[in-house]
């Protein structure tokens, strides 16, 4: 998921490689787990700070192309380099998204399932496992989408993927649901009869809780 521009910090060209070939031997992505947070500390140089500042992001971006991977273990790891490279105060509203993408695709794989309480009728034995609010739900008709409800809630159950807004319920029963995918519309969802996307704050992220409930309710699509 990595986007090209995330965890790179602009500097001086050629004095960079300078910089860089002067203190390159003291660490490296392999070996970043292990180095201390004293002795990131300790290379610092006032008169260096820009070029220290790409250099870290740098071995950062690196250690993060080879780890990268939807696991507690990543991220944990991820969130430990950016506290003891004195990253924290250094990320942008996009880097800190990317950061909150993963914790909420982790949460979602590991996290207990427990019944929500909702609004809208259930059958007796259904259970509703999952919430995601401002979303919106669309017809799929060629490469139009037509609007069918705008900025609901989603939700996922033992036995649909749902839309509620102010009342309103609008279901896809996993019985008629055929195959489902993350897509430039959202989670697209094709059934024996249409196609339908829900789009989500984070579509991958409703992906991943549709996933954990249609293997729970051992459903194999």
């Amino acid at each position: 998921m990595l986007t090209t521009k995330l965890f790179e910090r602009p500097s001086n060209d050629f004095e960079y490689l300078g910089y860089k070939l002067r203190i390159n031997s003291t660490f490296s992505a392999h070996n970043l787990l292990n180095i201390s947070h004293r002795k990131f500390k300790k290379m610092f140089e006032p008169k260096f700070e820009k070029h220290y500042l790409r250099y870290r992001f740098e071995l950062l971006k690196h250690w993060i192309r080879e780890n990268e991977f939807y696991s507690q273990d990543y991220i944990n790891h991820l969130d430990k380099l950016i506290h003891k490279m004195y990253l924290s105060y250094e990320l942008t509203a996009y880097e800190q998204e990317y950061i909150k993408h993963y914790h909420g695709i982790v949460f979602a794989k590991i996290r207990n399932l427990k019944s929500l309480i909702v609004d809208f009728p259930t059958q007796n034995d259904e259970i509703v496992y999952y919430k995601y609010e401002n979303t919106s739900f669309y017809h799929i008709v060629g490469e139009q989408m037509i609007p069918i409800k705008r900025n609901g809630e989603l939700f996922i159950t033992s036995k649909k993927i749902l839309l509620s807004q102010n009342l309103d319920v609008f279901p896809v029963e996993f019985d008629d649901i055929i195959n489902y995918k993350v897509s430039p519309y959202g989670l697209l969802i094709m059934t024996k009869y249409n196609t339908y996307a829900f789009k989500a704050y984070d579509d991958y992220l409703a992906y991943v809780s549709l996933e954990r409930v249609l293997r729970l309710e051992k459903i194999n699509l």
